[in-house]
């Protein structure tokens, strides 16, 4: 209201005594309550505008840290995941070397083992021995021994002979085959005599049931190495 009457003298109004002043202080009264009101309502918005400042300040400081969390995270990632991709790279290098390490392993495995075979081989070859049994006409048939010496007389046989085993390459398929280490018995009919006509080494056997080079029955072999230094081939003649 003083602002109204300071504009009004400004103006140099003044208002006259003659005239009434209700309808005058009535209209002040409407302008002043509206003017109350409208700065009410200033205030209203005004608190709310300071709240909501506020609010976006808070919003603005905290999206800050997060935007700065969020780089320092993506840059702890980004070194993770180079130490990642380093790993990985030296993972797949050990790997491929694991495998040419297997690889190797398996042939050298696969070596040894051809290895160990052939050996065994070669010591079942050395151990092998051959044994074979049959009368006289039998052996000269199969070319498996020689008669040396003696005399033949017209219409008569051949005497003073000896049977040798052949010197050509005999047929092993005619033998039997037997391990000279492991057996030393020389399985033959008991009621049979058989003479040696190999180069075995007679010493090498028990000889109780022999006579020189025959033997009724069985060979038994005490010492197999004395044995079969001679020979690999026991050629007997059934008598």
């Amino acid at each position: 209201m003083n602002s109204i009457d300071s504009a009004n003298a400004l103006a140099g109004y003044k208002p006259s005594k003659d005239h009434q002043t209700e309808p005058l202080q009535r209209d002040e009264v409407v302008i002043r309550d509206r003017t109350l009101k409208a700065l009410a309502r200033l205030r209203v918005v005004e608190a709310r505008l300071k709240t909501s400042v506020a609010k976006v300040q808070r919003l603005s400081n905290k999206n800050g840290e997060l935007n700065t969390q969020l780089a320092q995270f993506r840059e702890t990632a980004g070194a993770l995941q180079l130490q990642l991709n380093t790993q990985q790279a030296r993972v797949d290098t050990l790997m491929q070397q694991l495998a040419i390490a297997n690889t190797r392993n398996d042939s050298l495995t696969g070596s040894n083992h051809q290895l160990a075979s052939t050996v065994d081989s070669f010591s079942t070859a050395a151990r092998r021995g051959f044994v074979v049994t049959g009368s006289k006409s039998y052996l000269l048939q199969h070319s498996l021994v020689n008669e040396v010496g003696g005399s033949r007389f017209p219409f008569i046989v051949k005497v003073g002979s000896a049977l040798r085993p052949a010197s050509a390459h005999l047929d092993t398929t005619l033998f039997q085959r037997v391990d000279r280490e492991a057996d030393r018995v020389i399985a033959l009919d008991p009621a049979k005599r058989y003479e040696v006509v190999s180069a075995q080494d007679l010493d090498g056997v028990d000889r109780s049931n022999a006579q020189g080079r025959v033997f009724r029955g069985s060979i038994r072999i005490v010492d197999p190495q004395q044995f079969w230094k001679p020979s690999a081939f026991l050629i007997l003649r059934e008598l």
